[in-house]
Parts: structure tokens; C-alpha cells; sequence
């Protein structure tokens, strides 16, 4: 699993738990945005614990090929998230999906 990609503009990053600042940092940025569209959050979602637990989740299912999430960062900065890709309910052999 290849943990970073550069292009032109963009790098695409796996997180480590210890990157749990960052990611709170843009789901705290762009709650107002992102709300209308997702699910209710607890209200455990916006703490530093609750997203250092969810990268090392992500991470373990990384490793058990189940999951892929790269964060995206403008080249320019690459300090700030500016979104996510994921790739979930990754089902291996003759069907070959994921969502």
C-alpha cells in the first residue's frame, strides 16, 4: 500500500492517529458546509480522542485491505486537509467491488 501520491497540485496521504489535529481541523472548518449532507454526529465526533480513534481504525482496516482513505492537501499547502477519497466495503476474488 502505497501510504503517499504527488501529482502537479495535489498530495494524497494515508494518516497515522498522530495526524488527528489536522482531520479535526477540517471537519471543524467545514461543519457548517458538510452538515446539510451527512449523517447526525455525535457529539464526541469534534474531539481530538474521538478522531485519533477513527485513523487508527481506518488504519487497521487499511491493513486487513478492507478500506482505503487518502486525505488530500494542495501542494502548496501541505498542512491542510482540503477533502478526503475513500474507498470501503472492499470485497476481494471474482466480484472485485468497493463503495
Amino acid at each position: 500500500m502505497q501510504m503517499t501520491y504527488n501529482t502537479e497540485r495535489l498530495i494524497l496521504n494515508i494518516l497515522h492517529p498522530n495526524d488527528a489535529d489536522k482531520v479535526l481541523s477540517f471537519y471543524e472548518n467545514n461543519k457548517d458546509y458538510f452538515e446539510p449532507w451527512e449523517p447526525e454526529r455525535d457529539p464526541n465526533f469534534y474531539t481530538l480522542p474521538y478522531q485519533r480513534l477513527s485513523l487508527s481504525i481506518e488504519y487497521n482496516l487499511m491493513l486487513q485491505a478492507k478500506l482505503l482513505r487518502y486525505w488530500v492537501f494542495h501542494g502548496n499547502n501541505p498542512h491542510t486537509i482540503i477533502g478526503s477519497v475513500n474507498f470501503y466495503n472492499m470485497i476481494r476474488g471474482s466480484y472485485n467491488t468497493c463503495q
